[in-house]
């Protein structure tokens, strides 16, 4: 959308144009009634300005007023174009009206809180359709508890529903001659049971990749199939919140707000047998086959969902988390992934992408179902994933204080991530940007939920590397997969600044993946009599061929490196002059093994001491 002018409307019409003064701080050159009018309306409107504004300055020029609420929005089109946004109000009554939410080119999407209670300044209003210039901000705390602002606290607790309330619509619609995509009896098959395609069921998928914390039940479950079809142009009932106006059509998926309105139609008529949809976490509506390929504007979607939380003050006695909406197509119902993958996107998951794309843009990651590419159709979270909404967590984190340059840890065993909650270990600092983590993780194909690579890969470990610079306020980041490691090599960060290394020193099927991690200060081995390795290539002085090219004769002195003991005992104890490194930050889980991270001399060729096992799911 072409940027919103910023133009002073009264400079236009010969009204108030404020001149410095270093006596009078403002001169008014036009009539003094037009001038006290215009200054009047800036006072009032600063004084309208939550508290949190104040001091900093967040609004664009020509503001006329600030909103209240939580934004959605749908990535309906390609990247080249920004999502489509929408602001559920939040009146001083309470929830109030639907908008939908413009901004000008110069506000980034980066900077748009989602799922959060926000202020969003804004310049106009026409035909339902809020127009901003100006970056979303948090209000005051307490009017975030006023409201009972839900926050998402990344990788404390968990942030999705324990029991999901999935309410299914299988519709039919006016002007597309396709019958419904499925029966009730299907769907809840798919759902619920594993008798089925590949013996896979929804259900299964969501208790195998949390760990067994979260259960989707049948009684959580309603499907229904509406005895007519969505009408050609449609009129949603006289209390229905959407400020753009009640009317929609089905010839197009991007006019008069057709998808969420669809939706709506929907739940009055469920309304009719007694269903409240908002006592649902989704609301999901399988359109017929093919239809986002021949219906205009749908940009041949598989499945859709709300980024964020639809809304989430329409709460119940069996719903405190909110709703969302989904739409999925019919000849991709019956894929496990593609449920996980667009219920993700509610629960606040952008994509799972690596460095650069790939033909499908941003979402390219091969080890996460925000990726869902490649490999055989079906996987669980990466790690930064789970993190982000408190499947799974780290047993070990590690940082600058933990990581001294030119010392590779102990071998740390890493299990693989299936077999414990706590089974990745992060790294922060170590030069990489402001908030940015570092997870490592161990994966394989684990039949039958957990795919990443194709068959030809079974029983083949890698140790994966992913990014996320999200956290609870700006949470919907998504995540790069920037390395992954078969058994033997070596990582080496090149994209991120990092001057890290990784090295996959062994395996074992039961203790995991035997890893080093290192600092480095150079991409060679700069002095041959340190003690340290420079470059990180875990060959430290005269072992490194760097050395030996260089001329012969050069000593190599011998130095023990410090020991890191675990939590439980007392401060690292260094064996030579070099200071020591401090503690690593170990989680605060129960199980948390100890780590021995710097002994004397590491080498590849010593025995490892594997980790007690983490904490079982």
């Amino acid at each position: 959308m072409p940027p919103l002018r910023r133009d002073n409307p009264l400079e236009k019409q010969g009204g108030c144009k404020i001149i410095p003064d270093w006596r009078s701080g403002a001169v008014c050159i036009t009539a003094m009634r037009t001038c006290l009018t215009y200054l009047l309306l800036v006072i009032l409107q600063l004084a309208a300005l939550p508290p949190s504004t104040s001091g900093r300055r967040i609004l664009a020029d020509g503001v006329q007023g600030v909103m209240q609420g939580t934004i959605a929005s749908l990535e309906l089109h390609d990247t080249s174009e920004p999502p489509i946004y929408y602001l559920n109000h939040y009146g001083s009554s309470g929830p109030d009206k639907i908008y939908r939410l413009e901004f000008c080119d110069d506000v980034p999407t980066s900077a748009i809180l989602l799922g959060i209670l926000v202020n969003v300044p804004y310049e106009k209003i026409i035909d339902g359709v809020v127009h901003s210039c100006s970056v979303p901000t948090q209000p005051d705390q307490e009017s975030q508890q006023n409201r009972r602002r839900q926050r998402l606290l990344l990788g404390t607790d968990i942030s999705t529903p324990l029991e999901p309330r999935i309410l299914v619509y299988v519709a039919t619609f006016c002007g597309y001659n396709s019958p419904m995509a499925a029966t009730e009896e299907e769907v809840m098959k798919f759902l619920m049971s594993s008798a089925n395609v590949n013996n896979r069921s929804l259900a299964e998928y969501y208790n195998t990749c949390s760990y067994g914390q979260v259960s989707l039940r049948a009684s959580n479950v309603k499907v229904l199939i509406p005895p007519r079809e969505i009408p050609c142009n449609g009129t949603l009932s006289p209390d229905q919140p959407f400020a753009t106006g009640p009317n929609f059509t089905t010839r197009a998926c991007d006019e008069l707000d057709n998808l969420p309105k669809w939706h709506y139609w929907l739940d009055a008529w469920a309304a009719t047998l007694g269903v409240n949809a908002a006592e649902y976490h989704q609301r999901v509506l399988i359109l017929p086959r093919d239809f986002t390929t021949r219906i205009p504007g749908c940009n041949r979607f598989a499945g859709l969902g709300t980024t964020g939380r639809w809304q989430y003050w329409s709460r119940s006695a069996v719903n405190d988390w909110g709703t969302s909406l989904i739409w999925l197509t019919g000849e991709y119902f019956l894929n496990h992934e593609v449920w996980l993958h667009e219920i993700g996107h509610t629960y606040g998951m952008a994509h799972g992408n690596i460095p650069g794309g790939c033909d499908l843009r941003d979402q390219c990651d091969p080890t996460c179902t925000m990726g869902a590419y490649g490999g055989q159709g079906i996987r669980c979270l990466n790690a930064a994933h789970n993190w982000q909404i408190g499947w799974g967590r780290p047993f070990l984190e590690l940082s600058n204080e933990s990581l001294p340059y030119g010392i590779p840890t102990a071998p740390i065993r890493i299990p693989l991530q299936l077999s414990a909650k706590n089974s990745s270990v992060v790294v922060t600092g170590a030069g990489m940007p402001v908030n940015q983590r570092l997870f490592l993780s161990v994966r394989m194909n684990v039949y039958p939920y957990d795919l990443p690579w194709k068959y030809v890969e079974d029983g083949n470990p890698f140790v994966l590397l992913h990014t996320y610079n999200g956290n609870d306020t700006l949470f919907n980041q998504p995540t790069f997969r920037v390395g992954e490691i078969k058994l033997g090599a070596t990582w080496r960060d090149t994209a991120n600044s990092s001057m890290l290394s990784v090295k996959f020193d062994s395996w074992d099927v039961d203790t995991g993946a035997a890893v080093r991690i290192c600092l480095r200060t150079s991409d060679t081995e700069l002095n041959c009599n340190d003690g340290l390795d420079d470059d990180c290539d875990f060959l430290t002085d005269n072992e490194d061929p760097d050395c030996l090219r260089r001329s012969p004769g050069m000593g190599f002195i011998s130095r023990k490196t410090p020991s890191m003991q675990s939590t439980a005992g007392g401060p690292p104890q260094t064996s030579s002059p070099l200071p020591s490194p401090r503690r690593p930050k170990l989680s605060k889980f129960p199980g948390t093994p100890p780590a021995q991270l710097f002994p004397s001399q590491p080498s590849p060729s010593e025995p490892l001491s594997p980790l007690p096992p983490p904490s079982p799911p």
